[in-house]
Formats: C-alpha cells, sequence, structure tokens
C-alpha cells in the first residue's frame, strides 16, 4: 500500500487569533482537513484517465481511497492505494522494471497495433488470454507453429519470433500471412512512471487546505457568535 499522509501544525495560526477564534481553531482543521482529503481522492481519480491508457476499469479508480482525521486533537488524514491495487499500480506510478521469475518464458506482452481491446484499453476475454498464455507456456517452440487449443480465437499459434527467439502467440490472416498478438518477455520496462499519483494528491489537498479551513473557521466561529447573543 501507499499514501500521502498530512498532519497540520496549528500553533502559528493560534498565535495570531483572538480567544474567540483560538478556541475553534482545532474543529476547524478537522473539518477542513477531512474535507480536503476527500476532495483531493477525487479529484486523483478525474486525473487518472489522463495517464491510463483507455482510463482505469472500475476497481482500479475504487482503489483511491482516503482515510479522515480520527480527532482534532490529532489532525493526521491520508490519501491511499491499498494492497490489492498497489500491487500492479506501483509500476504505474513508480515505474521501474518488472520481471517474471515463475517461468523461463516470462509472461504475454499483447502487440497492440495487431489487438482488439475494450473501452479501457484492456484485452477483452480475460479467461481466454490467460488460458492461452498457459497453453503456450507449455508447449514447446520450434521452426513450426503448434496449434492452440485454447479459445482465444480461431487460427491461432504458438512459434518464436525469428530475430529475438522469443515465445509468442499469432494469428493466421487469409491462406499465408500471420500477425503476432502477443510476445512472451521475461521483463517490461515501465520507465519513471506514468501516473504522479503523490505529486498530485499533495497538490489537491495543498490547494484545498486553507480554502476549506478559512470556510469552516469563519462558520463556526459565526455559530458561535450567534449562540452568544442569544443567551
Amino acid at each position: 500500500m501507499v499514501d500521502i499522509t498530512l498532519k497540520v501544525n496549528l500553533d502559528t495560526v493560534i498565535d495570531e487569533m483572538n480567544d474567540l477564534f483560538k478556541k475553534q481553531v482545532p474543529f476547524a482543521a478537522y473539518r477542513a482537513i477531512n474535507a480536503s482529503v476527500y476532495k483531493g481522492s477525487v479529484d486523483v481519480k478525474k486525473a487518472m484517465p489522463f495517464f491510463i491508457q483507455g482510463g482505469p476499469v472500475p476497481f482500479t479508480a475504487r482503489g483511491v481511497q482516503y482515510a479522515k482525521a480520527k480527532a482534532k486533537r490529532d489532525l493526521r488524514a491520508s490519501i491511499y492505494i491499498p494492497d490489492a491495487q498497489w500491487k500492479y499500480m506501483r509500476w504505474i506510478v513508480d515505474g521501474g522494471v518488472k520481471r517474471w521469475s515463475r517461468s523461463r518464458h516470462g509472461i504475454g506482452a499483447p502487440v497492440y497495433k495487431n489487438t482488439k481491446f475494450n473501452k479501457y484499453g484492456n484485452i477483452p476475454g480475460r479467461r481466454k488470454k490467460e488460458a492461452a498464455w498457459r497453453e503456450a507456456l507449455n508447449r514447446g517452440t520450434g521452426k513450426t507453429l503448434t496449434p492452440l487449443k485454447s479459445d482465444m480465437g480461431k487460427n491461432t499459434f504458438v512459434g518464436t519470433m525469428k530475430q529475438s527467439g522469443e515465445k509468442a502467440i499469432f494469428k493466421r490472416v487469409g491462406k499465408t500471412k500471420l500477425k503476432t498478438l502477443m510476445v512472451f518477455s521475461r521483463e517490461a520496462s515501465y520507465g519513471k512512471g506514468r501516473f504522479p499519483f503523490q505529486k498530485f494528491a499533495i497538490k489537491y489537498v495543498v490547494k484545498s487546505f486553507p480554502r476549506n479551513f478559512n470556510r469552516m473557521l469563519v462558520d463556526i466561529v459565526n455559530k458561535e457568535s450567534k449562540s452568544l447573543k442569544v443567551r
């Protein structure tokens, strides 16, 4: 799991206020930090489609969550990605090189120009795709193509790329033409990461907190002042 935790220090703010305002500052800050992390999590989700091809699937979008401050004396709140989403989102956020050690052939990466995708940028038929991966990994490779039994589509075969020697899945088009659907690689490079989660989370919260704090403080003090007048 990755999280951005924010803590508010009120000492400087309180020193510059009168007694009526000082009394309400912790409660206003408590409400403001909670409103800010909520708004920050919403804004981070809105930014995701600009960095994830096809936009995030619902499960990934739900992975941007927030935790409110528990009390006005403990003004710590956070925006975070849980472990379930972070195990694959880490490569999009932090980048790096992902390596597979379970199989000497690695895992199948789609050839984008030859593959159809759904609205989220994923290959439709996940179970068929994974079944084809497993079968291809267990089939021998050589100069000849071996037909795949998995229901990934008609006229699909497993073979070896001529130049790289990597195992791949091919589809026959017409009588003689082949197009490559997947290539099995032992590693994948994600560069420096495509989605700056930490940067956006901090930016949105820092931007909204002062406005939320002023609004909450004025609202609370106005209510307190009306209450004193009634008494």
